[in-house]
This record gives C-alpha cells, structure tokens and sequence, in this order.
C-alpha cells in the first residue's frame, strides 16, 4: 500500500488495518516525510509507531527515519526536531527484534536544488536501502526458523521412467517454514 502525501498517523492507521492476514514473513515499510513532522508533536508520532508495533508484533516492520530538510539551515528547529524524531526511532529499534530502521541522512548531493526532496540519484540510493533492508530481514528469519527436510521436489519439464527421473529432472530441496 503506498500512500503518497498522507499524513504518519493515517499511514499508520491504514498499514494496522490492512496487516490482519499478514505474517512474519511479511514487511511492513513505513515512511513518513519531514513536511508532515510536527516538532511539538512527535511524541504523539512515536507514540502510534509504539503502538503499531505492539499491534504488529507477528510482522517484520521497516521504519525509515526522516531526512535532515537541506531547504532549511542545519540548526533550525524543524532540524533539531527531525535529529530528536531520528534518535527516537533508532531506540524503538534497538528495544523490538522484528523492527529495522532505514538511516536516509544521506549527502546533499542526493537532494533537489530545493533540498527537500531526493532527486534522482537520492531516491535510488534510497530504493537500493530500501530493497536491502527487506532482503536481510527476510534472509535472517529464513536461516534462523527454516528447517531442511530432506524432501525433494521436482520443477520443470519432468520424464519418468518407471518411476525412476531421468537425467532432464531439476530437483530443489523443500524448505519447510
């Protein structure tokens, strides 16, 4: 589900309702932007994330952090607020196992003339971090609750031969999970 301009709380709200049929293999991405982060009310924000988590405690969670805004000086209050958010969600997942955090402090460089946005070399850099979150997740829980059956199966075009596969058989060993 992707949501474009909507507010954390509603993407919040929307991931919990749509996450009923999901599971452990399962991950939930959430991404809130640095124009919908309200300084005086982030404990309000890491307050739903506390509880989406609670809620969503049989999903892998991936929470990206929220960009430094380039638009506005580095010691702005917006800015200061944004590095207070950022610690926060590094200490959510440092306390929950099925939650990661995706760090989006990247250079300048990777910003629009604005600096705001990731221009397009930023959102790359961010889609590969994105991509690589969710891999090692997955992988992780794959190695730590897989069990090798001994079991085998065949794909592809299969020949039998009395019951025998012939040499044109591909055979895959069954992960249970």
């Amino acid at each position: 589900m992707v949501k474009p301009g909507c507010e954390l709380n509603a993407l919040l709200e929307s991931a919990t309702s749509a996450s009923g049929g999901l599971t452990w293999k399962d991950v939930i991405f959430i991404c809130g932007g640095s124009n919908y982060l309200k300084i005086d009310k982030d404990e309000s924000i890491i307050d739903h994330i506390m509880n989406s988590i609670k809620t969503n405690n049989h999903i892998n969670i991936v929470l990206a952090n929220v960009p430094i805004r380039y638009d506005l000086s580095y010691y702005s209050q917006v800015n200061k607020g944004i590095r207070s958010y950022n610690k926060k969600l590094m200490e959510i997942t440092k306390e929950h196992k099925q939650v990661a955090l995706i760090e989006t402090d990247i250079d300048r460089k990777y910003h629009t003339q604005h600096g705001l946005h990731f221009n397009k070399l930023g959102k790359l850099l961010f889609s590969n971090k994105i991509t690589q979150a969710i891999y090692s997740i997955l992988c992780k829980k794959l190695k730590q609750s897989s069990v090798i059956s001994g079991k085998y199966e065949t794909q592809g075009d299969v020949r039998e031969v009395d019951g025998t596969p012939t040499k044109e058989t591909r055979t895959l060993e069954t992960i249970n999970i």
